[in-house]
């Protein structure tokens, strides 16, 4: 019973630590949701904001695709295509935003995991993301007339 008591008083000073670790990472920087703006057959799109606190240095920020040991020991597959996708960040006076692209390869899966390695002078974070990539909507063609049938005889 005692064991089990030291693992409860354990588990509960782990939780008040990790809080106060929270509390005093107040300016995190953080990612926000992937949008795709591309079709499957063609160059990866996309974008994702970029959640900056007051006081963060972004002059910092490093931002790319984790590593394979990365994605190797999360269990993550990491396809060839991978090596050949950037992301760069940009900023504007609304706020900032990742660019991921893949100007040279174009994507073929239907969707794609990956991890994006974020590096500041706050520390630094590891971001999975799944992108489901639609086909490409095509424009209905006009059907062409077809002739009536005539009688034979």
């Amino acid at each position: 019973m005692l064991g089990a008591v030291t693992r409860v008083s354990m588990l509960s000073a782990t939780f008040a630590a990790m809080a106060v670790l929270m509390v005093g990472n107040a300016h995190a920087l953080g990612l926000g949701n992937l949008e795709v703006e591309s079709n499957l057959d063609q160059p990866l799109r996309g974008s994702i904001e970029l959640r900056v606190a007051e006081g963060d240095d972004i002059d910092s920020i490093s931002v790319s695709i984790a590593s394979r040991d990365e994605f190797d020991r999360l269990g993550i597959s990491y396809p060839d295509y991978l090596k050949d996708i950037t992301i760069n960040f940009d900023t504007y006076p609304g706020g900032s935003v990742l660019r991921i692209s893949s100007e040279n390869v174009v994507i073929r899966e239907p969707f794609i995991q990956f991890l994006v390695r974020v590096d500041w002078s706050g520390g630094s974070f590891l971001r999975e993301y799944t992108a489901l990539i639609d086909p490409p909507t095509y424009a209905a063609e006009t059907p062409r007339a077809v002739a009536a049938p005539q009688a034979v005889g």
